[in-house]
């Protein structure tokens, strides 16, 4: 994207707010797909991070490309709406069944293998989730990825080594909670 363009957005040019949205919405909109596995939520979240965003776009230095702070955005959204749900003692999103009806009733369709893959991330606990889906998905490197999660590198690398081990169901790394 156009550093003048940013520019222009972050001064209130509707129409570079509007190529802004434009030009990354499927982007966030995946990553929190693949974060909460249900469609309207991950739309709201993308519209809050949109929002949210519009509002600091003055303030964005260019220090990390723009997805990337978007999606830094939406991961701590995310995080917010998932401690509100343990605050109000409801069940988990992970906890509930991601069955065929409702990936076609969200426009998704997917092979056997790309179906057990999903269904083994869904599995993993939100933040070795977050983690795959931020490697693996999108590309992002380690270092890109303490930065959005404010966490040591190391502690990325570390986290992300158990996350595969359990997503490839290999046992007895003893971070359950992570």
């Amino acid at each position: 994207m156009q550093p003048d363009l940013i520019k222009r957005a972050g001064r209130g040019d509707r129409e570079a707010q509007d190529a802004v949205v434009r030009e990354y919405y499927g982007y966030v909109m995946g990553f929190l797909i693949k974060l909460t596995f249900n469609r309207e939520l991950s739309e709201d979240l993308t519209q809050e991070t949109f929002i949210k965003a519009l509002r600091a776009l003055p303030a964005y230095r260019g220090e990390a490309e723009l997805g990337s702070w978007l999606v830094a955005i939406a991961h701590n959204l995310y995080r917010d709406h998932v401690r509100a749900l343990a605050r109000k003692k409801t069940v988990p999103l992970e906890d509930l069944p991601l069955s065929d009806e409702a990936m076609q009733a969200q426009g998704m369709q997917m092979s056997a293998e790309a179906r057990e893959a999903m269904e083994r991330l869904k599995a993993l606990p939100p933040g070795r989730r977050e983690l795959i889906v931020l490697k693996y998905y999108y590309g992002y490197t380690s270092k890109e990825i303490a930065r959005m999660m404010r966490l040591p590198q190391g502690t990325v690398r570390s986290r992300l080594h158990y996350a595969l081990k359990s997503m490839l169901g290999e046992e007895g790394d003893g971070l359950d909670a992570v």
